[in-house]
């Protein structure tokens, strides 16, 4: 069987000319499906110790633009500044969400959606649950 590579993030566009990837940059590499269910757990059990369990929830709620607003009326969360920095900015610290006008950060217009990473995660994440129902 043939070896399938699934990033976990996408690499920013790089202005120098040198493309090649650093010692740091890790890649997945795997070749059964019982190293895709291996990695979907692991993935999950980081994502809910370290970060928070509605992670799941955010990334498929911003699968469709929105408004900060209407997910925490969504996930039944009142739209305060602690609610922000707990469920949202890790996950565009991660760049696994991404503001549609990062430019102007606090404006009223402001919509956030789910990145192509956010999207990878969210599908291994989707696995993971899968497998422990």
């Amino acid at each position: 069987m043939g070896r399938v590579h699934i990033p976990l993030a996408t690499l920013p566009a790089s202005t120098s000319s040198n493309d090649q990837v650093d010692d740091h940059d890790k890649i997945f590499v795997i070749n059964e499906i019982k190293d895709v269910v291996a990695l979907s757990d692991s993935v999950s059990d980081v994502v809910n110790t370290t970060i928070h369990n509605k992670v799941p929830d955010v990334l498929g709620l911003f699968l469709t633009a929105q408004k900060r607003t209407e997910l925490f009326g969504k996930l039944g969360i009142t739209n305060h500044s602690s609610n922000r920095k707990r469920y949202l900015d890790p996950l565009l610290d991660y760049a696994w969400v991404e503001m549609l006008y990062p430019d102007r950060k606090a404006s009223p217009k402001q919509m956030y959606q789910t990145t192509t990473s956010g999207k990878r995660l969210l599908k291994l994440l989707t696995v993971s649950k899968k497998n422990r129902d």
